[in-house]
C-alpha cells in the first residue's frame, strides 16, 4: 500500500445509507460541493498531519476535485493555505479529477499546472469514458491516468477489455505517466494488469472503504 484515495460515505438517521452518486450531484447542482469539498481537503491534511505526526511510513492521500472546484477562483490559495495550514508535504496530496473537469482548456491548464509545481501529484479518474481523452493527454499536465472500471470488469473473459487496458496502459507509460487500474474485484484481474505491467490497483480485492482508525490497524501497526 503507498496511496489512499478519501471518499465520502454519507448515512442519514432517516434515509440510511445515501450514495455518493446520489447526494454528489445534488451537492454540485446546490453549490454546497464547494463548502463539501473545502472540508474534505481540510481532513485529508488534518489526517496526514496526524499520521506524520506519529512518524507513520510516508503515504499519499488522493482527493477527488469537484469541476466547479477546480474552476473557481482562489482555489490554489486555498489548497496552500491548507498545506500550510496542516504542515503537511505537497506532495502527499494527490487532486484527482475527471475528464469533464478538462473542458476549459486554458484556465484549467494553468490551474493544474500550478498545483503540480507545488508538488502535489494530479491524475485523471475514470480515464476512457471521455470524448477527448487523447487531447486531455497532450494538453495538460497530468502525472497519473485512472483506468475506469468499465474496462477492468470482465478482464477475464473479455478480450477487448483486455486490449483497451493494454493500450492505455502502454500510451500512458510512453508518455512518462503512471497507471492506476480501478474497481479490480479478483485475483486473476490483477494478474492480467499486473501481466500488461500495470504499475498500481484499486478495488474491493484489496480494500472496501474503511475509516481512518482501521487503515491504522491494517497498514501502519
Amino acid at each position: 500500500i503507498s496511496s489512499f484515495e478519501a471518499l465520502l460515505r454519507w448515512h442519514n438517521e432517516q434515509l440510511g445509507f445515501v450514495s455518493p452518486g446520489e447526494f454528489i450531484p445534488v451537492a454540485e447542482q446546490s453549490g454546497l460541493i464547494h463548502r463539501i469539498g473545502d472540508w474534505v481537503l481540510g481532513e485529508v491534511c488534518r489526517q496526514l498531519k496526524v499520521w506524520k505526526a506519529e512518524h507513520f511510513r510516508p503515504v499519499r492521500i488522493a482527493v477527488n476535485i469537484s469541476p466547479k472546484q477546480l474552476h473557481m477562483g482562489g482555489f490554489i490559495r486555498k489548497v496552500r493555505e491548507k498545506i500550510e495550514q496542516y504542515g503537511i508535504t505537497p506532495t502527499d496530496l494527490e487532486m484527482e479529477i475527471t475528464e469533464n473537469a478538462l473542458t476549459r482548456t486554458h484556465e484549467t491548464a494553468m490551474t493544474l499546472s500550478a498545483l503540480q509545481k507545488m508538488g502535489i501529484c494530479i491524475s485523471v479518474d475514470d480515464f476512457g469514458t471521455g470524448y477527448s481523452s487523447l487531447s486531455y493527454l497532450k494538453n495538460y499536465p497530468i502525472d497519473i491516468i485512472k483506468i475506469d472500471r468499465l474496462f477492468v470488469q470482465d478482464l477475464e473473459v473479455d478480450e477487448k477489455n483486455v486490449t483497451i487496458a493494454k493500450m492505455i496502459i502502454n500510451l500512458a507509460h510512453s508518455l512518462g505517466m503512471k497507471v492506476v487500474a480501478e474497481g479490480v474485484e479478483t485475483a486473476l484481474q490483477a494478474k492480467i494488469l499486473r501481466q500488461a505491467n500495470c504499475q498500481k490497483a484499486q478495488g474491493f480485492l484489496f480494500s472496501k472503504a474503511v475509516p481512518p482508525e482501521e487503515i491504522v490497524e491494517r497498514y501502519f501497526s
